[in-house]
């Protein structure tokens, strides 16, 4: 088994802290066993004055940061320094295990790693953390958003 990646791997501009993630696993302890998630699909977001509920933007590097949407939540893991609203935004993955599952939306790949608020500002480590290698880099398909993402430097998504 890889080891976690240490806390200087996130205190990098958020573009390249998310290209690297691509291909690597969130595991999250359940139970008596653990949910493993292999990263598909991650967006970047870097600058600006976050609102009060992208305040996480602005946590330390390799903190975890739970933005609340619609009564859901989104999992992203802060980048760059303390201070600097960075990010990197979870969008999808592969549930491994016994059988193979695709989480398909950041909605759906929350609920399926059971990530709650009290996470929120948590630094990465015992209830949650991301082991593993990247993928080839010609292996991630990267592409800029359109203008209405707010502060989204890049989608970097595993080709299939």
């Amino acid at each position: 088994m890889s080891q976690e990646l240490d806390i200087s791997f996130f205190a990098r501009k958020a573009a390249d802290v998310a290209r690297d993630l691509v291909g690597r696993t969130l595991v999250r302890p359940r139970g008596q066993g653990y949910t493993r998630v292999v990263i598909t699909e991650v967006a970047a977001h870097e600058g600006g004055s976050p609102i009060a509920a992208r305040r996480g933007m602005t946590y330390a590097p390799g903190r975890i940061f739970v933005m609340p949407h619609r009564g859901r939540v989104f999992l992203n893991i802060a980048t760059d320094h303390e201070g600097m609203a960075s990010c990197v935004f979870m969008r999808s993955g592969i549930v491994v295990g016994e059988r193979r599952e695709v989480v398909d939306g950041p909605i759906k790949l929350a609920n399926r790693l059971a990530i709650t608020r009290a996470l929120d500002g948590q630094p990465l480590g015992s209830t949650l953390w991301v082991e593993g290698d990247s993928v080839n880099s010609a292996l991630i398909e990267e592409s800029i958003p359109d203008v209405s993402a707010a502060n989204c430097t890049g989608i970097f998504k595993l080709r299939v």
